[in-house]
């Protein structure tokens, strides 16, 4: 959190773990950094994780998935985005 924080941007940072384990990125750290970008309504962050997730193949992307990603474009005012 600290390092996607630091460079603004979480998608170079994601990719970046996901390219240097041998088993890949963990689910749990992803949900537990969105959660927490959530919680600190940081919804640039994710937005930007989620459609990141969105087409990995390794994420099933279901509905509440989509319902937070729509939440955080509304909250970001990108309506049409969404």
């Amino acid at each position: 959190m600290l390092e996607i924080e630091s460079t603004g941007s979480a998608v170079s940072v994601l990719r970046q773990y996901r390219s240097d384990g041998d088993q890949g990125l963990p689910r749990d750290l992803v949900l537990g950094t969105l959660v927490r970008f959530k919680q600190l309504k940081k919804w640039n962050l994710v937005s930007e994780i989620l459609e990141w997730i969105r087409y990995q193949n390794w994420w099933n992307f279901s509905e509440m998935d989509y319902l937070m990603l729509i939440t955080a474009y509304g909250k970001l005012g990108n309506f049409n985005q969404s």
